[in-house]
């Protein structure tokens, strides 16, 4: 059985060299048959709000990325509620379906994992 990994995204998108490098990781894992989930939380939640325009700046967009996450099998995708809440977000408006978890349980959640990464 492979180990479980969890990525934890914090920091919002655009925000640097450090998002590519994220995924990069996420889809390397996937595609080693690695057992991968990934926590949006925080800031990190913008990754997921859909009608984001980033090429009207000259950036990358995001979005068509994460969208392959389900792809490459990326077993669960969650988000923290209270993050969501606290900037207006609505869970079934995201890019992608989540699994919504409360503030409270993600510390149980992310021990269920043997490696935990930290995406900023």
């Amino acid at each position: 059985m492979p180990k479980r990994f969890v990525f934890v995204v914090r920091q919002p998108p655009y925000s640097g060299a450090r998002n590519a490098e994220m995924l990069d990781q996420i889809l390397a894992a996937a595609a080693f048959d690695l057992a991968v989930d990934v926590l949006f939380l925080d800031d990190g939640v913008w990754h997921l709000q859909s009608g984001q325009s980033p090429q009207n700046a000259g950036l990358r967009r995001f979005a068509p990325m994460l969208q392959t996450l389900e792809l490459y099998d990326v077993r669960e995708i969650a988000v923290e509620a209270e993050s969501l809440e606290e900037r207006a977000l609505a869970a079934e408006k995201l890019i992608l379906p989540v699994r919504c978890l409360a503030r409270i349980d993600i510390p149980d959640w992310i021990a269920g994992h043997e490696i935990a990464v930290s995406c900023g």
